[in-house]
């Protein structure tokens, strides 16, 4: 069965962490998008860039071999505070 063949709604979510991702407290999330795949309707996407420190530099750093976003890469980006992203 292709994904795209689903009989009936779908939810993927992807995210991107910094930090060790077994600690909650210790982790920031960066990247976040939610793919909804529907027999009935089109699929619709939902992505959006996270701060994980506003107003501050990154310190914190991906698993090894993964992308650590920089503070140039966020503003680029149009990084916004988990909560003004979730609204």
């Amino acid at each position: 069965m292709l994904i795209e063949n689903v009989d009936h709604t779908l939810f993927v979510l992807d995210t991107e962490f910094l930090g060790d991702v077994k600690s909650p407290r210790t982790c920031r999330l960066w990247d976040i998008c939610l793919v909804m795949l529907s027999p009935t309707k089109n699929m619709e996407v939902f992505q959006a860039v996270v701060d994980p420190f506003p107003g501050q530099e990154v310190y914190m750093r991906a698993a090894p071999g993964y992308f650590t976003p920089d503070r140039k890469f966020l503003e680029a980006n149009h990084a916004r505070p988990l909560q003004k992203v979730l609204r």
